[in-house]
């Protein structure tokens, strides 16, 4: 009867180990698979990450896109926003917190961050745009953000962000009357 219940509650704490160390497992593979998903579909507002080859990209298979049509499409104001959590202690500075531009015209935006500390420093970004609805249409093709940084005591690093607006906007519900878009990026210490 001891041995029958011994074996019972062995059989329950394996099943409970192999539990928690499934969910340990997947609270670190959480954080990727969702920055995964969300570069991958555009969800939450995510923008889109292309290669840097010198040029824009152009409108895909869209062949309603010209380059005429591209050219007379209305610029857009793009405004770069930033939000820290609560008690890091950096200073973050946008050096241009807002840009003109029209459409595959590539520009940069630079991020200043610095560390206020005497103590060494990890933090990471995420980001975001909106409407969201256009997300899809922010091409990066550089950019800081799920990227683990290192800052020194008292270091500053300018940490750029490289994009354009992709063609297809202009085929986009609503995109004549868009005229403003925001990108969004989050600093949190990374203690990992």
């Amino acid at each position: 009867m001891l041995k029958k219940i011994f074996s019972k509650n062995k059989n329950i704490a394996i099943a409970l180990v192999a539990i928690v160390i499934g969910l340990v497992g997947g609270s670190f593979a959480s954080a990727p698979l969702y920055r995964l998903f969300c570069q991958v579909t555009g969800f939450a507002g995510t923008p889109q990450n292309a290669s840097q080859n010198g040029n824009a990209l152009v409108a895909g298979n869209n062949t309603s896109i010209t380059p005429e049509v591209i050219k007379n499409f209305h610029p857009l104001t793009i405004f770069f926003d930033k939000t820290i959590d609560t008690n890091m202690p950096i200073k973050v500075t946008i050096q241009t917190p807002r840009v003109d531009v029209a459409v595959n015209q590539i520009k940069r935006v630079v991020y200043r961050v610095e560390n206020l500390t005497d103590k060494p420093l990890n933090f990471t970004s995420t980001y975001n745009a909106t409407p969201d609805k256009y997300a899809r249409q922010i091409i990066k093709t550089e950019c800081f953000c799920f990227v683990k940084q290192l800052l020194q005591p008292g270091e500053k690093k300018d940490l750029s962000v490289v994009f354009f607006i992709s063609p297809e906007i202009i085929n986009a519900e609503g995109a004549e009357k868009i005229r403003e878009l925001t990108i969004g990026y989050h600093f949190f210490q990374d203690r990992s």
